[in-house]
């Protein structure tokens, strides 16, 4: 792997690592028996989210002599923080009060720390930027093929996918969108119209898996692409009236948007407004604080919530709080300090893109899920310390060999601080 993979894309170890993370992302619990509406647990050798960990480890074991070897490789303080929290998870399986469901949710943090240390692993400026570009190429093909088959499976109503429920649906489909406008600002033509077609696609998927903490997400994310957009007050205001007209004809003139426009009524009108539905979640932190409470320094141990209750708090830092204690939220906010400290030192070190793809995962990890559902807020906040610095991201349309342009700099996305 030669230098100037920093400045041209070329399917190379780095650009196939982080096609391999997206997987390892978007595919979530799925099995193969889930294509016969089998939703029962298999053996764990038996699910393609480990041999996806297993390929991404090879790799970027791969990747790491090779960085070692040129003396090019550079981790980072983040990367220890997210790598002692999710040690501090696995040990609190010690003290867990239910030793089965403890070893359940320790095989998923295990996956976790592994892909942690895979991405710490490839620290390089010649490297990571390949690599985001390839998670980001697979995470919009595989969003839109996912929200696709969504609409060819629907009959109405919410929808979601084999790979998880609406609300990981929901998430995984403002990604895509998010995603989709990225590579649209540096891509060819014909790429283009595609990319700009599934940015709009993923609004009406959006909607229509009904997710509440996912539509919130995503249009949180939106104002955050809104205020960081590197061009003038006009430009903005341009392109989002373009995009809202645009969003506006497919919902009031296609099947897919009639549907999403009945599902946005019945869940956030009719059972939020009016009804005032809120899917237990209200209980649920309330439960989660006071168990968190009872424990405070280290908590209940690894599924000590769930062994307590029926189900999971849908709230990360609630679920650290109450089976990690205080000692688990600090160091969960030590991952974040370092991230924002990382940013700190360079202007330029992050995208407004990026930042809004973070957000969307945090707001969307507040709402719903547990700790491996929550995976997506650990890999950007890896991914996005240094791995996407202007003048380190390669060109994003891809060619038969490789294609040079101008770095991202100019992408329409501000950096923080700007």
């Amino acid at each position: 792997m030669q230098s100037r993979s920093a400045t041209a894309l070329t399917l190379n170890p780095a650009f196939l690592l982080g096609s391999l993370i997206a997987i390892y992302f978007l595919i979530g619990r799925w099995t193969f028996a889930r294509l016969s509406g089998d939703y029962d647990q298999v053996p764990l050798f038996e699910q393609p989210r480990v041999w996806t960990v297993a390929m991404i480890i090879v790799l970027a074991g791969i990747v790491f002599t090779e960085l070692r070897h040129r003396g090019s490789y550079r981790p980072q303080s983040v990367d220890v923080a997210i790598i002692v929290w999710f040690t501090y998870v696995l040990m609190s399986a010690i003290w867990a009060p239910d030793a089965e469901l403890a070893a359940e949710k320790f095989v998923e943090v295990a996956m976790m720390l592994v892909v942690a240390v895979a991405i710490a692993m490839v620290r390089s400026p010649d490297t990571q930027g390949q690599a985001l570009l390839g998670f980001w190429w697979t995470l919009v093909a595989m969003g839109a093929a996912m929200g696709l088959l969504a609409l060819y499976m629907s009959t109405g109503g919410r929808v979601f996918t084999p790979t998880g429920g609406p609300n990981i649906f929901g998430r995984n489909m403002g990604l895509t969108g998010i995603g989709a406008l990225m590579l649209a600002t540096r891509s060819f033509s014909l790429a283009k119209v595609s990319l700009y077609t599934i940015v709009l696609l993923s609004a009406v998927w959006v909607v229509m898996c009904g997710s509440r903490g996912a539509l919130l997400a995503t249009g949180v994310a939106g104002i955050v692409l809104f205020l960081t957009a590197r061009v003038g007050f006009t430009t903005k205001i341009t392109a989002s009236l373009a995009f809202s007209i645009a969003a506006i004809f497919m919902f009031a003139n296609t099947e897919a948007g009639r549907n999403a426009t009945d599902v946005f009524r019945n869940r956030i009108l009719r059972q939020t407004i009016e009804q005032r539905y809120t899917a237990d979640r209200d209980d649920l932190f309330i439960e989660a604080y006071e168990l968190g409470m009872e424990k405070p320094i280290i908590g209940w141990g690894l599924s000590g919530f769930l062994a307590n209750s029926w189900i999971y708090p849908h709230n990360l830092f609630l679920e650290t709080f109450a089976e990690g204690g205080m000692i688990g939220v600090l160091l969960l906010m030590w991952i974040f300090w370092k991230w924002w400290t990382s940013l700190r030192r360079d202007r330029r070190a992050m995208t407004g893109t990026s930042l809004a793809a973070m957000v969307l995962l945090v707001v969307a990890a507040s709402f719903s899920g547990n700790y491996y559902d929550s995976r997506g807020v650990f890999l950007f906040l890896a991914l996005s310390v240094e791995a996407i610095m202007p003048n380190r991201l390669p060109a994003l349309a891809p060619s038969p060999s490789t294609v040079e342009s101008p770095a991202l700099g100019s992408m329409s996305a501000a950096p923080v601080g700007s």
